[in-house]
């Protein structure tokens, strides 16, 4: 569900007349209705489960009283529910009411779809009731895929579900992008009407996709599916994206070369990372580059459970298979955000860049300020903050973090140490505490703000910061980050998040 909530305004100018009543007061009264947006031919199209910010501007003069009924009846004409608003004006002209639908209608869902018919009614003894009607209509209801991470040549299943009003015809084009961004699609998926579930197979190139569809690349797909409700051409507003990943052959997967489990210290376990006479990187490495290393095991299932690229786990003893990483991924990342209770893979939007050359704010980094000044440009890779030699601590992060704040300035963190303990048990994969925004807890270790305070030093305060100035130009009220409950991770992931 997007955090932007879908507005529908419906300008309500209620146009006051210095009416003579008991005690002197006046009230607005509905004297013209414009509908900015949307109108029944082109209507507001939601989801299953969206909300809809219904806004309604009315017109008077400071402290004159309003009192409207704003009714929404579902498509069956039987399920209805209504919202008082009742107020006075703060100011002499155009103010704006709103209300949340469906979270603030009593008993109200946008469980069915079709056109949900919105009236207004001015509720003043004093005059005449008008309306106002306004449509909303359920879009696309449903993107499901049965099977998000796949082995190579597998098929997966794609459920779709169309909303639309008795006799509204649709287009829709399901779209498949692999990773080497080829695109297969699925064309001339028409009806009309509610309810309509379409069901593709992709992988096994035998049904509708062109060219063959197929699986054998390794990586994240992204399927999209763009409605055209109408038929006039146009893609509507609520066209959906959902992802799957395909991974490699896990057998073999799950040694750990960086603590030798698996491996052993023989030359065998150095040769998978180096080469002493034939190097493609500096420090004799396999690769070019310290990324395209750790991705050569930590992407798409190519050596290791933890797939960092893309967010998931696909081991068993460590987290829940195919979940989603506790870090997030640096592209994608399979999370519940929102707390539907189903996770889906989608694309990060903030995430940590790690290719040593992309610049990014190390936001909070070094003391108190005075005068603004939000941190430091860095260009961070991923041995900045893991060894890829291994240690005996959290997620093999080193106790200094390379290009923190602490190795540069002098000040309390200087050559700070910090010992991440590991929990026990292991868990890569997330989990969310019930009816809460935080992450689980019984996996957060305890010093793990103190260590990402080694770059984002500003960022760690304590008891009372919040209502504490710190002096500092921009960080000056600050949340508590100490102790396990409020670490870091508790709101936040390490790689990138949706």
């Amino acid at each position: 569900m997007s955090h932007a909530l879908p507005r529908l305004i419906l300008a309500l100018v209620l146009a006051f007349a210095l009416l003579p009543v008991l005690g002197g007061t006046t009230s607005a009264a509905i004297t013209a209705v414009d509908i900015a947006s949307p109108t029944n031919a082109v209507p507001t199209v939601i989801s299953a489960g969206d909300l809809v910010e219904i806004a309604v501007e009315i017109t008077g003069a400071i402290d004159d009283p309003y009192d409207l009924d704003v009714t929404v009846t579902a498509p069956d004409g039987v399920m209805q529910s209504t919202l008082n608003l009742t107020g006075n004006m703060s100011l002499t002209g155009t103010e704006t009411v709103t209300a949340i639908y469906p979270i603030s209608f009593p008993g109200a869902s946008t469980g069915q779809c079709g056109y949900y018919d919105i009236d207004v009614t001015e509720n003043s003894s004093l005059l005449t009731d008008q309306e106002l009607d306004a449509i909303l209509v359920l879009g696309v209801n449903i993107l499901e895929i049965d099977g998000q991470v796949l082995d190579k040549n597998d098929t997966t299943l794609i459920t779709v579900q169309v909303g639309a009003n008795v006799g509204v015809s649709w287009h829709m084009d399901i779209i498949v992008t692999d990773p080497e961004l080829n695109t297969y699609s699925v064309v001339d998926q028409s009806g009309s009407g509610c309810g309509v579930l379409t069901d593709v197979k992709y992988g096994d190139g035998t049904d509708a996709f062109s060219p063959n569809g197929s699986t054998a690349v390794v990586g994240a797909y992204a399927v999209d599916v763009e409605l055209d409700l109408g038929q006039d051409g146009s893609v509507d507003a609520n066209a959906k994206q959902a992802m799957f990943v395909v991974r490699e052959d896990l057998s073999g997967v799950g040694a750990n070369p960086h603590l030798g489990s698996g491996f052993g210290t023989t030359p065998d376990a150095c040769a998978g990372c180096h080469r002493v006479h034939s190097a493609v990187g500096e420090k004799l490495l396999n690769e070019s580059s310290n990324l395209e290393l750790c991705y050569s095991c930590h992407a798409d299932g190519a050596g290791a459970y933890t797939d960092v690229l893309n967010g998931m786990y696909y081991g068993t003893a460590d987290g829940d298979q195919n979940g989603g990483l506790r870090g997030g991924g640096f592209e994608y990342a399979k999370m519940d955000p929102s707390l539907t209770g189903t996770a889906q893979i989608t694309s990060v939007s903030s995430y940590h860049t790690v290719d040593s050359t992309t610049t990014g704010m190390m936001w909070g980094e070094g003391p108190i300020e005075g005068s603004p000044d939000p941190g430091v440009s860095y260009a961070l890779g991923c041995t900045d903050c893991h060894n890829p030699h291994g240690n005996d601590w959290y997620r093999i992060l080193r106790p200094a973090p390379i290009g923190g704040f602490n190795k540069e300035i002098d000040s309390p963190y200087d050559d700070k140490i910090v010992q991440v303990s590991p929990e026990s048990p292991k868990k890569y994969t997330w989990d969310y505490e019930t009816n809460s925004y935080h992450r689980d807890s019984s996996y957060t270790p305890e010093e793990l703000g103190e260590w990402c305070a080694q770059c984002h030093t500003r960022y760690m305060a304590g008891s009372g910061a919040g209502s504490t100035d710190s002096g500092d130009a921009i960080f000056t009220y600050r949340h508590n980050t100490a102790g396990t409950y409020l670490s870091c991770t508790r709101c936040h992931v390490a790689h990138g998040t949706t």
